[in-house]
């Protein structure tokens, strides 16, 4: 069947971040191998990527890369939505701060917030603390849960 691309980024999730259409045989779905050797026949995953993990959905295929800038990768039939409009919520009230790989001195940082705050403030914020530095490239601002621990988190200056 042939599936549309839709990639959904860590930080900030676009609907224009789309991808060529990929054809998949059903044996490209028995296992994350076959599925990802597929996807790297098809460029959507480079040669050195991995599947961490994935599941089918009735009209989807959600793809959870390894080691990636993307969150995920949808595959979904046409004519079908790849993601309602809305992919999480709108203010958060956990953050990770990630420095850039190798960091000088930087250390990751957990904050919390005492009312929630939009992603963009929350970095305006740790911009104006001097945590993140604007012109150093390759830092993260994470919400997953798994990477806060509230027992080592500050307070969002």
């Amino acid at each position: 069947m042939r599936y549309e691309t839709r990639y959904v980024h860590k930080i900030a999730p676009k609907d224009t971040d789309v991808g060529e259409p990929v054809d998949l045989e059903p044996k490209d779905l028995e296992s994350k191998k076959a599925l990802a050797a597929a996807l790297r026949r098809a460029r959507i995953l480079s040669t050195r990527d991995k599947i961490n993990t994935y599941r089918i959905e009735q009209d989807r295929i959600v793809v959870f890369p390894q080691a990636s800038i993307w969150n995920s990768i949808i595959l979904h039939l046409p004519g079908t939505a790849p993601l309602p409009k809305k992919t999480g919520p709108d203010t958060y009230q956990h953050f990770t701060y990630k420095p850039p790989v190798p960091s000088k001195g930087r250390i990751m940082k957990r904050f919390r917030a005492s009312a929630p705050v939009t992603w963009a403030e929350a970095r305006d914020r740790l911009i104006a603390a001097g945590v993140i530095d604007p012109g150093e490239r390759g830092w993260s601002l994470s919400v997953d849960p798994h990477d806060y621990i509230d027992l080592l988190a500050e307070a969002l200056p």
